[in-house]
């Protein structure tokens, strides 16, 4: 399985949407958004080919 790896930017806007989704919505709306995430990062780590190669550095852009 291939590692994920977060730039500054993509882990600061992951973690700004989590706060907004926890104090707009209750408990279990935030826990189906997260699973569904982690669900989501999964399968971009078991299937990375599905993904588009960036042109500027040689990572993968989600």
């Amino acid at each position: 399985m291939k590692k994920v790896i977060w730039t500054p930017t993509a882990r600061k806007s992951l973690q700004q949407t989590s706060d907004f989704i926890t104090e707009l919505w209750n408990e279990q709306v935030t826990d189906q958004f997260l699973n569904q995430r982690d669900y989501r990062i999964s399968r971009i780590q078991k299937n990375p080919d599905l993904l588009r190669l960036s042109r500027t550095v040689n990572f993968v852009n989600c």
